[in-house]
């Protein structure tokens, strides 16, 4: 969602991708020096290429790194909301959930969380969100998983894997993954779209991604051509 909500922003003239942080938030939002935060841009947040740690101190330069860092992404909220001079109800409200009907949806703090950071018709955002965003991790856009790519999970530094996210699943599938298993996947070539809420997924030997795609493509309909 925070990726639209950019898109949405950069084409209303709100923002930019290029624009630092710092610009929007003010000096001092993270733990790093004053250069090394000066050089984060929102495409790097984007990108998760922010070259923070969890706790938002320097790691290493932007652009040199990739790491799933939620801390660190959760501040596109902000400087969404910030932009548009609303608040982040309203901002994803007007902008996306109340245009597709969503008339019950709004951003609840996490109690385990640090309170600081709780938190479609655009065609040309969806198209940049779900293409590489990066080399270092090229089964990422911008906050999305894409499947056609060669992978890499884990915290800065794992090994990259050879083949696809999930390996049954069609090479067009892109997806959002929360915790626990909370999951989105839209694949257009079967025209398809679904949703998991709830606990982790307990299935001995696999992963979640893999079971639930082994057993769904058995009952796929014939996969069309995404092109």
């Amino acid at each position: 969602m925070s990726s639209r909500l950019a898109a949405i922003a950069g084409e209303r003239g709100l923002l930019t991708f290029d624009d630092a942080v710092s610009d929007h938030l003010g000096a001092g939002w993270t733990q790093a020096p004053v250069e090394q935060e000066a050089a984060i841009s929102i495409r790097h947040l984007l990108k998760m290429t922010s070259g923070l740690t969890p706790q938002l101190a320097y790691e290493a330069d932007p652009d040199t790194r990739w790491r799933y860092n939620t801390p660190a992404y959760h501040h596109l909220l902000r400087i969404i909301a910030g932009a548009a001079n609303q608040s982040r109800e309203a901002v994803t409200s007007d902008w996306l959930t109340g245009r597709i009907g969503m008339r019950d949806s709004g951003w609840a703090p996490r109690p385990w969380a640090d309170a600081d950071i709780a938190v479609v018709e655009d065609t040309r955002a969806v198209d940049e969100a779900t293409r590489p965003s990066q080399d270092l991790n090229p089964a990422y856009g911008y906050l999305w998983w894409l499947n056609g790519q060669s992978f890499r999970l884990g915290a800065a530094g794992a090994s990259r894997n050879d083949g696809p996210l999930i390996a049954s699943a069609p090479p067009d599938l892109v997806a959002a993954q929360g915790a626990l298993d909370k999951k989105l996947y839209v694949v257009p070539s079967l025209d398809l779209v679904v949703t998991r809420l709830g606990d982790r997924g307990s299935i001995e030997g696999s992963s979640f991604n893999d079971a639930f795609w082994d057993l769904l493509i058995q009952a796929a309909p014939p996969q069309r051509n995404p092109e």
